[in-house]
């Protein structure tokens, strides 16, 4: 997916304005009092848009102020997802941890803060993890399921221009996998022998490192997956048509972008979740601005998406609450972090600068040899030999010496280790030399973001108890949940 700045109108606008500025007259930022949509789509790779797969989200590239790959803060929703909603790195926000995913109460959302400037708010979402238990109601005056899509097309066909803020979160591409034959043709050459779905339970064993991805396997997940992101298409082509509709589509302000992406086996592994690999941090990022708007989009070399929370913030005439991020209209150099905590005895953080990503990993405990069987119990799989105790006490083990060990720097006696990449076009990923400057650098930038490198208490704030029918749902997509009455004391 290219990179695509700012519409030439819009410069256009801008040079105005500075030559206003030059010649000594204030300007003050312009102030958008219309539409704001927010499109979030699950588990979506960048390398999917702009290949003819997705053709709304193609068009709706063309039409924007901004289009390119941008960096999300972790590889799954809990976190990424609360980055986008309140602005700040996941230690800093402290939902990493499907323990600890409700919003926190005493930061402020992106759609609280909208309301507090006037806007009227509407959410249709998927995902457990993104339901009034977990906070992601704050701010909103409807809130409601996104597969009742008549009901999402009717409040996008009326929207009177005013100041609206309306969030979708679609969840295809997420696995389950499902075969839509419809958009069968869209891909190079279709298998023959597609089955009508893969679930996350077949495809977790290859979580497992040491358990190489079945070609035939991938290969059936890899195209059923582009079909649910070609069905995800449809869905935002929906949203998009019932908003010109309105007759709003060219006052509004439109982003999509998504939580994470999606692994196939490119680094041993699959799903999402359990690295920080370059095709499960690297997500879409479309803007579109209002017509007519005069501030230009800047973000710099590398765009961390929750930026968005800025962004959405300054258009609507806000001032972003200290310690946001930088807004996309101001260019940034210090690059994208991204975080992935309590794992197999290790925290993973990644920093993506212009072309190079440093992953540092520190060590808390020493690695669980069942660690991937018991993930594989714990989410009503079969693990491959009797498991010698009950996978919640693997859990509860690494969970305690997790909340001993400072996050960044991990537990005493250990050294973080550290591997550099080099990103080239086409997704190409090849090991460079890490060097000391880059990894101070990212050691500096976490620290900025998160504050002290210190342990965190899982148990420090209380949490919603899952109920049965939702830890079957979070099940269903793949998702390993320990309630708190499993953790050990």
């Amino acid at each position: 997916m290219r990179q695509r700045p700012a519409g030439k109108t819009r410069i256009a606008g801008c040079a105005l304005a500075v030559g206003a500025l030059i010649a000594g007259c204030s300007e003050a930022p312009p102030v958008h009092r219309g539409p704001i949509v927010l499109i979030t789509i699950d588990a979506l790779r960048a390398d999917l848009v702009g290949t003819g797969l997705m053709p709304h989200l193609d068009r709706l590239a063309e039409d924007a102020d901004w289009a390119g790959v941008a960096i999300t803060s972790s590889s799954w929703t809990v976190p990424s997802m609360a980055s986008l909603f309140v602005g700040r790195q996941p230690w800093r926000h402290g939902g990493w941890h499907g323990a600890r995913a409700a919003l926190r109460d005493d930061l402020p959302t992106l759609p609280e803060i909208l309301r507090d400037l006037g806007f009227r708010n509407a959410a249709f979402r998927s995902n457990p993890w993104l339901t009034r238990d977990y906070g992601y109601v704050r701010g909103f005056e409807r809130f409601g399921p996104v597969s009742r899509m008549e009901r999402v097309t009717e409040v996008l066909r009326t929207l009177d221009g005013g100041p609206q803020f309306v969030w979708m979160h679609v969840l295809p591409p997420h696995a389950p996998y499902r075969l839509h034959t419809p958009y069968l043709d869209r891909l190079a050459t279709p298998r023959d022998d597609l089955p009508t779905r893969i679930t996350p339970l077949e495809m977790r064993r290859f979580a497992d490192p040491a358990i190489p991805l079945d070609p035939d396997q991938g290969e059936r997940a890899w195209q059923l997956y582009q079909l649910n992101a070609a069905h995800a298409d449809a869905e935002v082509g929906a949203m998009l048509e019932a908003l010109r509709e309105s007759g709003t589509f060219d006052d509004a302000l439109i982003a999509v972008t998504s939580d994470h992406g999606e692994e196939f086996g490119e680094n041993g592994q699959v799903l999402h979740g359990n690295s920080l690999h370059r095709v499960l941090i690297e997500v879409p990022l479309i803007v579109k601005l209002p017509a007519g708007w005069t501030r230009p989009l800047d973000p710099g070399p590398v765009v961390a998406n929750y930026r968005l929370f800025s962004t959405l913030i300054e258009a609507a005439g806000g001032a972003p609450p200290p310690g946001s991020p930088p807004s996309l209209f101001a260019p940034s150099d210090a690059g994208a972090l991204s975080e992935l905590y309590l794992g197999n005895g290790v925290n993973l953080v990644s920093l993506v600068e212009d072309g190079r990503q440093l992953v540092w990993e520190s060590r808390f405990a020493p690695t669980e040899e069942r660690y991937y069987d018991a993930m594989l119990a714990l989410a009503d799989g079969e693990p491959s030999a009797p498991l010698a105790e009950e996978p919640e006490e693997l859990v509860a083990r690494l969970e305690r010496r997790f909340e001993a060990a400072p996050p960044l720097i991990g537990a005493p006696g250990t050294r973080p280790r550290l591997e550099a990449f080099e990103w080239s076009a086409g997704g190409t990923v090849r090991p460079v030399p890490a060097g000391d400057d880059f990894a101070r650098r990212l050691q500096s930038r976490w620290q900025a973001a998160n504050g002290l490198d210190r342990p965190a208490l899982l148990a420090e704030r209380g949490e919603p108890e899952i109920a049965p029918e939702e830890l079957e749902r979070l099940k269903a997509l793949g998702y390993v949940v320990t309630s708190p009455r499993e953790r050990a004391p």
